[in-house]
């Protein structure tokens, strides 16, 4: 959360200037130098609270209204150029291991649906297989039959002959 200023605090060079009581001097963005007190518009790094992360409003290019808004207890973060670089190079990894993720994810759906082809292809050659047995079974009972029955009409016909 964001603070108001608070004493005594260091800044840049390992200075402290404490003009009075409730004021302290902090390096501000682009070296503005504002004297910075309970009355003034500025922000501290939520991350580091580095002395030096002081930053005056308008330094900052906030309007009073966002000021205001950050002040009253706001979920919103500021967060020094060094942190906030951090925070993207952080985010940046995250992000790319996110996709490295997310791209073995998509390797490995892609592998089951090579298998689950491949067994189904097994699967319907194992059926034809098994089919083909099957056929060759009737068949050759079949063979056997036609012979049965050729030897049993020869048969037939020599007693029909005979009689």
């Amino acid at each position: 959360m964001l603070q108001r200023p608070q004493l005594p605090v260091k800044v840049s060079h390992s200075q402290s200037v404490i003009t009075d009581k409730n004021q302290f001097t902090a390096t501000s963005s682009e070296a503005c130098g504002t004297l910075i007190t309970k009355e003034v518009r500025a922000l501290q790094c939520d991350n580091c609270h580095d002395a030096d992360s002081w930053k005056c409003a308008d330094c900052l290019s906030l309007t009073h209204e966002v000021y205001d808004y950050l002040m009253k207890g706001s979920d919103l973060k500021w967060f020094c150029s060094k942190c906030e670089q951090n925070s993207f190079n952080s985010r940046s990894a995250a992000v790319e291991d996110k996709v490295d993720k997310e791209k073995k994810l998509d390797e490995i759906v892609a592998m089951l649906e090579f298998l689950v082809d491949k067994s189904h292809n097994i699967e319907t050659a194992l059926n034809e297989k098994a089919d083909k047995a099957e056929l060759e079974n009737w068949k050759l009972k079949l063979r056997e039959l036609k012979k049965t029955l050729s030897s049993n009409h020869v048969a037939l016909r020599q007693a029909l002959k005979t009689n």
